[in-house]
């Protein structure tokens, strides 16, 4: 019912936006995988667009019953359908699932003005139905040169591996590396896609300085990709937003201490170093001093963690730990645990992050042995941390073979209880992406919400 209910126009305008209501019914129905429904309730007419997220919630259910796509199938075929026949065959094409599709679409695009609403809307169509071929990059290189349809032809050039690349980096050859208009955020991800790609990565090198030296540096530069660049000025810009004692643009500072890690590791270690000495932290640092300081990252950040008096940066630095096989980092803290009495309660609120065995026999000497009752304490209460984890991990681990109701409440109870950096970090042993590969999207898309939301709230009360 929410769903269908008529779209509300003002006098001579058309309709506008997808109202809350509409647009989490659409989802729903989606997710769920009722097609009847759902295609009633976009049939009206009164909502042309939909968000891209509908084919994925749908996805896992595979392609439409044939019932429900064989008119859009016929439009298709038609030479020249007139739009308010083919926009909506369009989009019943988009959330199909079905291949079938594919070669339909690619006829209605090669034929479609590249600044049109029909060149758009087959462009998405083909994107979420997974067409991966070299015709796909060929017929949406045009788009790239349609101001309204840019960002379309880009999302799913950048999706397509080398045959994008390729459309992408003939676009700038052909622009003299700079497309006339051209959106800094779209110049991002275009350079992104280049440099994924090994055909093209240079060229991503090359255009990332360029933009580094000569533009208004956005929020965050493209240092991370300028920087296997030998060029001594970008190198000079690198040294001085890595070492900004007070960044107005953090990502900016992490940005170049990621061009450093590239190509002067040394410098990195120590921008991280200095950095993490100026609360607050920036939680993705640690990580680029294990990447940074290959051999010695574990005796450099168990140093940082017992000096700091600031909590969230010594959690920050434990977590980094995390990707550091425990025995090396273990004498490292065994050496802590020898020094005053402060250092040694900050060795036990990092050892809480590092559940493994040698760890654990660690923290149960001190905790037996020190002669401080808060560095007794701290170590039992890590231990406890200990125990918490492995509950963390056995919710994990139940994920995938839980019914869907059951997989719903296990994510819930680790969404509320884990940590959500830990969540959220692809190097942890528990990031949720282990287990949401195979789930339907409607898992993944829930779950990057809210640990977007715990991200947020964890990073205010850690300033």
């Amino acid at each position: 019912a929410l769903a269908s209910r008529p779209a509300p126009k003002s006098a001579g305008e058309g309709p506008e936006t997808p109202p809350p209501d509409f647009l989490l019914a659409t989802r729903a129905l989606a997710a769920a995988g009722t097609d009847d429904a759902l295609l009633t309730a976009l049939d009206t007419g009164a909502y042309p667009d939909v968000s891209d997220d509908l084919p994925r919630l749908r996805s896992n259910h595979g392609p439409m019953a044939r019932h429900l796509t064989v008119s859009a199938q016929q439009t298709l075929m038609q030479a020249d359908p007139p739009e308010n026949e083919l926009l909506p065959a369009l989009l019943l094409a988009r959330l199909s699932g079905d291949s079938a599709f594919i070669p339909l679409v690619r006829d209605v695009l090669s034929r479609a003005s590249p600044p049109s609403a029909t060149a758009r809307q087959a462009c998405r169509a083909l994107d979420a139905l997974k067409d991966d071929s070299e015709k796909f990059a060929a017929l949406a290189r045009p788009l790239l040169d349609a101001r309204g349809n840019t960002l379309y032809a880009l999302r799913a050039l950048a999706q397509l591996g080398e045959h994008g690349a390729k459309a992408l980096a003939d676009w700038y050859l052909a622009n003299d590396s700079r497309p006339p208009d051209f959106d800094v955020g779209h110049d991002r991800k275009a350079i992104n896609a280049l440099y994924r790609q090994p055909a093209t990565r240079l060229l991503a090198v090359n255009l990332a300085v360029d933009r580094c030296l000569n533009d208004a540096l956005p929020l965050d530069p493209l240092y991370h990709i300028a920087g296997e660049s030998a060029d001594p000025e970008l190198r000079d810009r690198l040294l001085e937003s890595a070492f900004d004692p007070a960044p107005e643009a953090p990502v900016a500072r992490r940005r170049a201490i990621e061009g450093l890690v590239k190509t002067d590791p040394a410098s990195a270690v120590a921008a991280v170093k200095f950095a993490l000495r100026r609360p607050p932290p920036d939680r993705h640092l640690p990580a680029l001093l294990v990447d940074a300081a290959t051999d010695g990252a574990a005796r450099e950040l168990v140093a940082l963690a017992i000096e700091t008096p600031h909590g969230p940066t010594r959690t920050c630095i434990a977590h980094a730990l995390r990707h550091i096989d425990p025995s090396i980092v273990e004498p490292h803290l065994a050496g802590a645990f020898r020094r005053p009495r402060q250092h040694r309660i900050a060795a036990a609120e990092v050892a809480a992050w590092l559940p493994s065995r040698e760890i654990a026999t660690l923290l149960a000497s001190c905790g037996n042995r020190d002669p401080d009752i808060n560095v007794r304490r701290t170590c039992l209460d890590a231990l406890e941390a200990h125990v918490t984890e492995r509950e963390h991990r056995d919710l994990l681990k139940a994920i995938p073979q839980a019914a869907t109701s059951r997989r719903w409440a296990l994510l819930g109870a680790l969404l509320e209880s884990a940590h959500p950096y830990l969540l959220a970090d692809r190097r942890d042993s528990l990031w949720l992406g282990h287990v949401l590969s195979d789930s339907p999207a409607a898992f993944a898309i829930h779950v990057k919400q809210a640990l977007d939301e715990r991200i947020a709230s964890q990073e205010s009360r850690d300033r």
